[in-house]
């Protein structure tokens, strides 16, 4: 005799398990866009360097807005002015800028004048940043 608790917990659990095979499904699809993206926006700036891992670090949990973006293409490509940053990270140079600022002002990115440009600045991830 079949309990009907279980099997209403089973086609619970089979439902459950479909729903998050298609968030996987949809998860791997947009990785596979921001790959593309990605190798597009270093052909922009001179294959600056390798992409080498697409995961979101730990520390961009829970947070909104351009901050994480931001902290990712500078985690993956190293020092770089705004206008760079704002290519590779796929947001306005307004919302680059003000991440950046929110950054600096947290401490987890650093801001060197260009010794070239007196305007220009190369932003680079602290430690705290990483």
């Amino acid at each position: 005799m079949k309990n009907p608790k279980i099997e209403e917990l089973q086609r619970d659990i089979a439902n459950k398990q479909t729903a998050l095979r298609a968030i996987l499904e949809a998860e791997h699809k947009a990785a596979q866009a921001l790959v593309a993206e990605t190798e597009e926006a270093l052909a922009v700036l001179g294959g600056k360097a390798p992409v080498q891992t697409l995961a979101p670090a730990p520390t961009d949990k829970g947070r909104v807005g351009s901050r994480p973006a931001v902290r990712a293409a500078l985690r993956r490509l190293g020092a770089m002015t705004a206008g760079e940053v704002s290519v590779v990270a796929k947001v306005s140079r307004g919302a680059a800028s003000g991440a950046l600022f929110r950054l600096v002002t947290d401490g987890e990115v650093t801001r060197t004048l260009s010794p070239g440009r007196k305007r220009d600045a190369v932003y680079e991830l602290t430690a705290k940043g990483v």
